[in-house]
């Protein structure tokens, strides 16, 4: 499933927008905290769209001369979005960590310094996740995903945390041990 797509289509049924304004959109609402909508892609995704007909662009003379692109979802774009939303919300999906799986194996090899550092990283973004919450006191959707995810931190540093105790029996693994 395409994120970036489903981000796009669903940004663009509550109105036509402007490749811009939904990098900008994207932005204020912390979309890119809880998937991957790069800016880079974005354009490129919305000329794949809009081969497929799930776009209309409408050209016009933009601000500083150049041309503005405004795109509207077609309701073969609004058939595909349903279609994006049906299998996301039945796609069994599990929630992987990087940072964790690479903690068992520093367990593994008695480098507790290293979770450390995960740690303090997984905290810091816990709190991040916290602020955030704050700044987005009216909408609901955002806080949901923003306590998911600030959640999912907690469980992580408490994960960490058995992991780093379990390193401290293991023997730091060196050249001459392995």
């Amino acid at each position: 499933m395409s994120h970036s797509e489903l981000v796009l289509l669903s940004l663009l049924a509550e109105g036509p927008a402007h490749g811009y304004d939904l990098v900008k959109k994207i932005s204020t609402m912390q979309i890119d905290r809880w998937t991957k909508v790069g800016e880079s892609t974005l354009y490129m995704v919305l000329k794949r769209l809009q081969k497929r007909d799930f776009l209309t662009p409408n050209r016009s003379p933009g601000d500083r001369g150049g041309r503005k692109t405004i795109y509207t979802i077609t309701p073969e774009g609004r058939e595909h979005l349903a279609g994006l939303i049906k299998k996301g919300l039945s796609t069994p999906a599990g929630v992987f960590s990087d940072r964790l799986v690479a903690s068992v194996f520093a367990a593994e090899a008695g480098l507790g310094e290293a979770i450390e550092g995960a740690l303090v990283q997984t905290k810091r973004s816990q709190a991040l996740l916290g602020e955030e919450k704050r700044k987005f006191q009216n909408d609901p959707a955002v806080r949901v995903i923003l306590t998911f995810y600030q959640d999912l931190a907690k469980a992580e540093v408490q994960a960490l945390r058995a992991l780093q105790k379990l390193s401290l029996q293991n023997k730091p693994r060196t050249q001459e041990t392995q």
